[in-house]
């Protein structure tokens, strides 16, 4: 699937991606929750919420209704990824995949390699990436959801 991120192409692997929203309410994040935007009430659950500009160091900018939440399942977890927009499922056999140690910035272990669809370049995050330190998971969704 392919979003849009601060105007540049990101692939997130469909098999992790549990559901695309329209922007949820977010409210704040507890008290030493680095790097998650807030939380989420999530069919009945709370979820965290990750802004993929902020982990990805790029401009921030003003949420708005517009901007939808990717919904991935990350190591049992489920996090929200707040983007620009979504607007493809990419399915190209003559796609080429190439690994992460053909990029030339690392970004934190957040990018998983690049897809190659004739002349579009699109990096892939890597969902693993994503997921949030499990005491504080368990925090945010409450422990018996964790």
């Amino acid at each position: 699937m392919i979003c849009m991120v601060a105007g540049g192409e990101y692939g997130v692997a469909a098999t992790s991606v549990r559901e695309i929203s329209p922007l949820l309410e977010i409210s704040a994040a507890p008290a030493g929750a680095d790097g998650i935007e807030g939380v989420a009430n999530f069919r009945g659950g709370a979820i965290p919420v990750i802004d993929a500009r902020k982990r990805l160091g790029r401009e921030e900018r003003e949420l708005t209704d517009e901007a939808p939440v990717v919904v991935v399942e990350v190591s049992e977890q489920c996090v929200g990824l707040l983007v620009d927009g979504v607007h493809e499922v990419l399915r190209d056999p003559s796609a080429q995949i190439f690994g992460p140690e053909s990029l030339a910035i690392d970004a934190g272990g957040n990018l998983g390699g690049v897809v190659k669809v004739g002349e579009r370049l699109i990096v892939l995050l890597r969902p693993a990436a994503f997921a949030v330190e499990p005491a504080l998971y368990a925090e945010i969704v409450g422990p018996e959801a964790a």
